[in-house]
């Protein structure tokens, strides 16, 4: 926006399907890859047609801005809402190649792209939504560290940071920053914890903060690609262990070309057994989060064996949409029309 505006164009953003009459360009960014992304993306050539530019990892991993457009400062005047808070990169890339991801194909190895003043410009001084994919793991990773905690910046983490990349100096920079949420209301770390492996690693880096539940320790934890539900209720229980540790769950959303997920082996083992005890895994906050696991699990489970589980289904409406419990019985968890006949 801040290229055409520059040439004197009027630019608006509109998100969706907003059909805008009197455009000249349209220049519209998919995320994702999905049947949801892909019905909106043909709504869009219908009414733009040829004036209509498409891009983003949903559509293209490959597409880029020419280098002079991308490094043009925000224009903040298209997100009024972001108020005195500043969003960007000072690095892009990362050095893992998880099978999941995108970032190694679309932005390749860690790199610094930006400087913190690149960024808090225009009046935007010590609040930063950084957007970095592994800012631990590019090149001068604790001098940013250092300049953010000088200057008193407080900074959230909103992709996350590698915790297996922290040590003892890092984990005392990141508790001298002010690590916050997006809206820079409280305390906030961020990290993921996507699988499994390296449990014991990740418990004695975590030990090296020292955390308290005061500091809302975050870790997205992704599901539903290559996790059994063992796994998955190995990894709430040990997130449920760290001190001030809660969970957001995200479900896995493909990419082009990149893997199906598999869940060929997810009800291994003794299924009602382990969403027993995985229902007894209770945080301290976010668990209207964890309901979006447990609804994503019930409809599983339904069209697995044809039947609810009784105990998974009252964890789901024990404290939101109770009038909605008798529907969602009758209907299976939405999988059929009509009562449910065998119901654990």
């Amino acid at each position: 926006s801040r290229h055409f505006k520059n040439q004197g164009r009027k630019v608006t953003l509109a998100r969706g399907t907003a059909l805008l009459r009197s455009a000249a360009e349209v220049y519209a960014s998919a995320v994702f890859h999905n049947d949801h992304t892909r019905r909106k993306i043909e709504t869009l050539k219908r009414h733009y047609g040829d004036k209509l530019n498409l891009g983003g990892s949903g559509v293209d991993l490959y597409q880029r801005l020419p280098a002079e457009i991308e490094g043009l400062p925000s224009d903040y005047d298209l997100y009024p809402n972001l108020g005195d808070r500043a969003i960007g990169f000072l690095t892009r890339g990362c050095p893992r190649h998880c099978a999941f991801c995108i970032v190694p194909k679309k932005e390749g190895s860690p790199r610094l792209v930006a400087d913190l003043d690149d960024l808090l410009q225009g009046g935007r001084g010590n609040k930063l939504i950084l957007l970095d994919d592994n800012l631990l793991a590019a090149p001068g990773a604790e001098s940013l560290l250092e300049q953010m905690a000088s200057r008193r910046i407080q900074v959230n983490f909103t992709q996350t940071l590698d915790i297996r990349l922290v040590d003892r100096k890092r984990a005392d920079l990141l508790k001298r920053i002010h690590c916050s949420n997006t809206r820079f209301t409280r305390r906030n770390y961020h990290f993921s914890l996507n699988d499994c492996s390296g449990l014991d690693l990740v418990l004695e880096k975590y030990g090296l903060f020292d955390f308290r539940a005061s500091d809302n320790v975050e870790f997205i934890c992704m599901y539903g690609y290559r996790t059994t539900l063992a796994e998955d209720l190995e990894r709430f229980r040990f997130l449920r262990s760290l001190p001030g540790a809660y969970v957001f769950v995200q479900c896995y959303q493909p990419i082009p070309n990149g893997p199906e997920p598999s869940m060929d082996g997810f009800f291994d083992g003794a299924v009602d057994r382990l969403i027993d005890e995985l229902v007894t895994v209770q945080f301290t906050q976010n668990m209207k989060s964890m309901e979006k696991y447990y609804r994503w699990l019930s409809r599983l489970y339904a069209e697995r064996f044809g039947r609810l589980h009784r105990q998974l289904v009252d964890t789901i409406f024990r404290y939101n949409n109770r009038p909605g419990k008798g529907r969602y019985i009758e209907t299976l968890a939405g999988t059929i029309r009509g009562r449910v006949r065998d119901e654990r």
